[in-house]
């Protein structure tokens, strides 16, 4: 197994430890009950808004009431400890796997604080309770897949509850002169209110512009961005293009965290308004916070594709880059490439048009 993919790797970042967590979640229901009393302590950290219930039965009627969470249960970050020392987790499926990961990138946030498991999971017993799971995933062979480059021989263009996207790009110029706007904006703001907080654009991808993704596909499931999609608003179904792309197409590859941080040391661009968003969602308070300017990146590259590990390893971090500043992985899905010039110069459609169903987990 390549060594990227290691237990150390996906105890590092939030989204690896959430995986680890959400599958044994998912093998081991005590660890689950577990889990949930153990995260009620840190709901009012994360902004949560919770509400818990108790099912009264009355004779005849049953009804549920709201209740405070019962102070007897309300520390249980020790019990939650022992039951996942105690837990033996045999080999998880690969799609145990994929549903666990569905559900890492179905959390994740960078646009608030983290929600109250990711709190807990980062306490440092929790994580080493958890790195027999996180041995588990790395020695898989269903993961495999994790830390390899683009699979050119076939990438899919598909997206839930849309047509199939065509593989054409948007000039990425006005993408950079949209962003400069946003900033300049932004710098207005903060001069007459310091206290200025701006939220929206959390993302560090030119996603929501005209910019073609792909993935690969895996057998039984289709599409991997079908599945593993941060900030997904719909379940649809979904129809789908497969594509050969060429091998002369230059593809930035991210491996692991170091490999965004360098993209946007060799591509900087500010995104300080993005602050609110990126400074709730870490903690951090650096000094500037940047991201890769894509239409730069245009200019040497066809692609950038993030492997899954480096998402897990590096997604949803503070990576810091010099003199103090920063940059946020977010809103770029495991195992995505992004076609900053579109896809008509570099691949050629395979295959016919395909239907996918809806997103159902058993």
């Amino acid at each position: 197994m390549d060594n990227l993919l290691s237990a150390d790797w996906l105890l590092a970042g939030p989204r690896g430890r959430r995986l680890c967590f959400q599958l044994v979640c998912l093998l081991d229901d005590d660890v689950r009950v577990a889990a949930y009393y153990a995260a009620i302590p840190f709901d009012e950290i994360s902004g949560s808004n919770k509400a818990y219930f108790v099912l009264i039965d009355d004779g005849d009627v049953r009804r549920t009431e709201q209740i405070q969470p019962p102070l007897g249960i309300t520390n249980n970050l020790e019990r939650f400890v022992n039951t996942l020392n105690k837990a033996t987790f045999r080999e998880p499926t690969e799609y145990e796997l994929i549903h666990a990961f569905a559900d890492v990138t179905a959390y994740a946030r960078y646009w608030q604080p983290p929600d109250s498991e990711d709190l807990l999971i980062a306490t440092p017993e929790v994580v080493e309770a958890l790195r027999p799971a996180a041995e588990l995933i790395a020695a898989s062979p269903a993961v495999s897949w994790w830390t390899t480059p683009v699979y050119r021989p076939e990438q899919w263009i598909a997206k839930r509850g849309q047509a199939i996207r065509s593989g054409n790009a948007e000039p990425l110029d006005a993408w950079q002169a949209d962003l400069i706007r946003q900033e300049q904006e932004f710098q207005k703001r903060i001069a007459k209110n310091p206290i200025y907080n701006l939220s929206g654009k959390w993302w560090s991808t030119p996603d929501n512009w005209d910019i073609p993704a792909t993935a690969r596909a895996i057998s039984g499931f289709g599409p991997v961005h079908l599945y593993l999609e941060e900030d997904a608003n719909s379940n649809d179904a979904a129809y789908g293009q497969a594509y050969r792309i060429s091998e002369n197409a230059a593809v930035f590859e991210i491996r692991q965290p170091e490999d965004w941080v360098e993209l946007c040391r060799r591509y900087p661009i500010a995104v300080n308004s993005k602050c609110h968003d990126w400074s709730s969602t870490t903690g951090a308070q650096p000094a500037q916070w940047l991201q890769p300017d894509w239409a730069a990146v245009a200019g040497d590259y066809a692609g950038v594709h993030l492997t899954a590990v480096a998402y897990l390893a590096g997604a949803g971090r503070a990576l810091y880059l010099h003199d103090g500043a920063a940059t946020v992985l977010a809103g770029f899905n495991p195992d995505t490439t992004y076609w900053l010039h579109g896809l008509a110069n570099i691949a050629t459609p395979i295959k016919t048009p395909k239907y996918f169903p809806p997103l159902k987990w058993d």
